[in-house]
């Protein structure tokens, strides 16, 4: 712990507000902000198998770090050494261990340069992931085996999952199989949480982000197996304006309704509870996996 201290001491005694900018900046490819985007261009406009296998292998090891996290509950630099740091990042709500921006980058960047296997492709890939864990040491949100950890943890993943999705997506009766009771479990692990947070005995750190995770990959699971049975898109080759089009419009459906799903149970009369916002997380789940394909579909943006 005292070597971990003062790696934290040191970056932050290394404090330059271009270089907290760029950090900053940085961190953001480890966030669903830039994730989720790729995840769902991959699946949507590029190569529905690799969109697959990526997804279902980044959102299964981001539930993976979150209930790790959950169970360990260690606490952030800044609180640990309270004295002489402060929080430089307000997005790091959560607990420490193991870092979730590592685990993330590393779960889908590392399964896109695994999927491709083009070198330049790998190289942005892994650049990516490992300015994205330096990022959180230098800002001080992360301790340095938070993020050795989280790298580990990602890259496991992709070890073990990308094959494993990969003979599941090509096998159609297995793809439904396993879709539909990951999905149920999962499904079952994120209201458990959330009645967990209902029932106001735990901290809202503890298991908020895991309730989250879960439910996104139980709709998402649930999802894909949907979609092949309903409708089945297959991307097309060229046609990049049709595509941006989709890509567009399904990611603003996405954002709407992670925006808008608590006024609209307040418009008919319903409380949003933890158990509410699972119940949201799965629906955008629904919607990157099968809505936005069946919808559009049928207004003609997927073929």
């Amino acid at each position: 712990m005292a070597i971990q201290e003062s790696i934290i001491i040191f970056a932050s005694n290394a404090y330059n507000v271009v270089a907290d900018k760029i950090a900053t900046f940085i961190s953001l490819f480890g966030t669903s902000y830039v994730l989720i985007p790729v995840m769902v261009i991959l699946y949507w406009a590029l190569d529905k198998k690799k969109g697959y296998v990526a997804g279902a292998t980044f959102l299964t090891a981001n539930s993976v770090n979150n209930t790790i996290k959950s169970i360990v509950k260690f606490p952030r630099p800044w609180m640990v050494l309270s004295d002489r740091l402060g929080q430089r990042d307000v997005h790091a709500t959560g607990y420490s261990f193991p870092s979730g921006h590592s685990c993330s980058s590393a779960s889908l960047y590392g399964s896109i340069a695994n999927l491709y296997r083009k070198k330049w492709l790998s190289i942005v890939c892994i650049t990516l992931i490992i300015l994205v864990g330096v990022s959180r040491v230098y800002l001080c949100v992360h301790w340095p085996l938070d993020v050795i950890c989280g790298l580990a943890i990602g890259f496991i993943c992709v070890w073990l999952l990308n094959a494993l999705f990969a003979r599941v997506y090509d096998d159609d009766s297995l793809f439904m199989k396993v879709n539909y009771i990951l999905g149920a479990v999962t499904a079952v692990g994120g209201v458990v949480t959330g009645l967990l947070l209902d029932s106001g005995k735990y901290e809202i750190i503890q298991f908020k982000d895991l309730c989250q995770n879960l439910e996104f990959l139980a709709g998402a699971l649930v999802g894909y197996a949907l979609e092949r049975k309903t409708c089945c898109f297959i991307i097309e080759e060229g046609n990049v304006l049709k595509k941006i089009i989709r890509v567009v419009i399904g990611a603003v459906g996405a954002v709407a309704l992670m925006l808008y799903f608590k006024k609209l149970m307040a418009l008919i009369g319903l409380e949003y509870t933890y158990l509410a916002y699972a119940v949201n997380y799965f629906v955008i789940g629904l919607w990157c996996a099968w809505l936005w394909p069946l919808i559009g579909k049928k207004v003609k943006l997927f073929a």
